[in-house]
């Protein structure tokens, strides 16, 4: 598990660039690189990044990606979603509570 002291939050990060499409994949790659970093986990996923770790930590790193991708595409716009649990939930747990939910042994999905 990440953090005990309550900043520990999962965002989900959706980065979107416009230009030279031929850039598109290094310009990615290179924002990727970014957000990770020895504090946070990362997962890529096929349309949109986890990314855990403090807040502080995890904001600072968006920031990063975006900041890349702002001086480098003719537009780009960053999305993020910050879920904050108690008790906070690494990414791998999440990952087994979200196969459990899949495979109907979660009893149902819950909003709210």
């Amino acid at each position: 598990m990440a953090q005990e002291n309550g900043d520990w939050v999962l965002a989900e990060v959706v980065l979107e660039c416009s230009g030279d499409a031929t850039a598109h994949r290094q310009l990615l790659e290179r924002a990727l690189q970014a957000l990770d970093g020895p504090e946070l986990e990362v997962r890529v996923g096929p349309v949109s990044t986890a990314v855990s770790g403090g807040l502080h930590d995890v904001l600072h790193a968006v920031e990063r990606a975006h900041g890349i991708a702002a001086q480098q595409a003719e537009r780009a716009v960053t999305t993020v979603r910050l879920e904050s649990r108690t008790p906070p939930l690494s990414l791998a747990e999440r990952e087994q509570e979200a196969a459990e939910l899949q495979h109907g042994r979660g009893g149902g999905v819950v909003e709210g």
